[in-house]
């Protein structure tokens, strides 16, 4: 006889993980989807918005699985890591078979169509911390503008000085 306050714990954090895991597989789909839609729309030709389909999927197959290695791995890495490990693999030429699919199939994906829907989720995601970012009021609206300047000018320096040893410039 197994006592009851024990086992359904477990049963609800398994649950729990599990509905959570699918919220995020919903909300990833959701992300894939509204890319090809702003794809679309952004050209008004719907040609390359479907032949970027076969790399949207493997994009959104990838993140889901990046998302299930975190919560099985006990490492205290980001699933953004366990991403960019995948798309290494997956995408090294004849590593694994169909890999030049692959890497031909995210060379059709406009990773710009990208930015709309994830820059949506960090908008909401910046929304649900407002009370929090009204309490750090000034010092961090200058510290956010002093990164931002500094990584574009750093860029720019950057790009310039290649630009002129590659003597494009």
């Amino acid at each position: 006889m197994t006592n009851s306050s024990t086992v359904a714990p477990s049963k609800w954090k398994r649950l729990g993980y599990q509905f959570g895991m699918a919220v995020a597989m919903a909300i990833v789909s959701l992300i894939g989807h509204t890319a090809m839609v702003s794809r679309a729309a952004g050209t008004l030709d719907f040609a390359p918005a479907i032949a970027a389909i076969p790399g949207m999927i493997i994009i959104v197959a990838m993140v889901m699985v990046a998302l299930i290695l975190k919560m099985l791995i006990p490492l205290p890495m980001p699933a953004i890591a366990y991403c960019v490990l995948l798309a290494f693999l997956f995408t090294i030429p004849n590593f694994i078979p169909g890999s030049a699919f692959i890497t031909d199939a995210l060379n059709k994906v406009n990773f710009m169509a990208l930015c709309t829907p994830v820059t949506a989720c960090v908008g909401l995601s910046a929304a649900k911390d407002l009370p929090q970012l009204k309490k750090a009021g000034l010092p961090l609206l200058v510290v956010t503008a002093m990164t931002i300047v500094g990584s574009f000018l750093g860029s720019a320096i950057i790009a310039d000085i290649v630009l002129h040893l590659t003597g494009a410039l």
